[in-house]
């Protein structure tokens, strides 16, 4: 079996923690200096700039996989990342029709910027992106066999999953080498 270096766990420009400088094409410049094959673009609450990483990491001969950090009802941070940009994408739509919308403060939490696959502004996220989501972990999980196509999701801040979660879905967020349908126990 092949051995992958990889970081699932990647913020951009769009998410409130995130610095104008994580732009699509510099997030896939440095996971070309850090030597990763795979990397996971999971924004808090959205998907809307992994159209522009996948893009970008494709012409630079990186595999990327759309996701996004869920915070839960309980305001659990899960990873969640998908099979195809489409899934990831009806998931943001439905996250966004599942969150209090709350004006977000720029000067406070950033701009929350949107960018296209040349790091150019395409538009700005009005409503908070670090809110809690009404969707609870309970959910989350149960969506592994739904129409949202999540193939893989970790409760990344209280470090728990169900019992058997991991023996069907891989579940990291550190570079190390990536081993499909890995089935140990998670690791932080």
């Amino acid at each position: 079996m092949s051995a992958y270096t990889y970081d699932l766990h990647i913020h951009s420009c769009l998410s409130p923690c995130g610095d104008n400088d994580m732009t699509p094409n510099n997030i896939v410049g440095m996971a070309a200096i850090s030597g990763l094959d795979i990397i996971a673009i999971t924004d808090h609450n959205t998907c809307k700039n992994a159209p522009a990483v996948l893009k970008a990491a494709g012409e630079a001969g990186i595999v990327a996989i759309p996701g996004m950090e869920l915070c839960t009802s309980e305001e659990a941070h899960v990873v969640c990342l998908f099979e195809t940009l489409e899934g990831a994408m009806e998931f943001d739509r439905y996250i966004y029709d599942n969150m209090p919308h709350i004006k977000n403060k720029p000067e406070i939490f950033g701009e929350q910027r949107i960018l296209n696959e040349n790091d150019e502004l395409v538009g700005t996220l009005d409503d908070l992106l670090l809110v809690a989501s009404y969707i609870g972990a309970d959910e989350v999980i149960a969506a592994g066999d739904s129409e949202f196509d999540v193939p893989m999701a970790e409760a990344a801040d209280v470090g728990i999953v169900p019992a058997g979660f991991c023996r069907k879905y891989a579940s990291s967020t550190a570079a190390r080498p990536f081993r499909p349908m890995w089935t140990g126990t998670p690791t932080a």
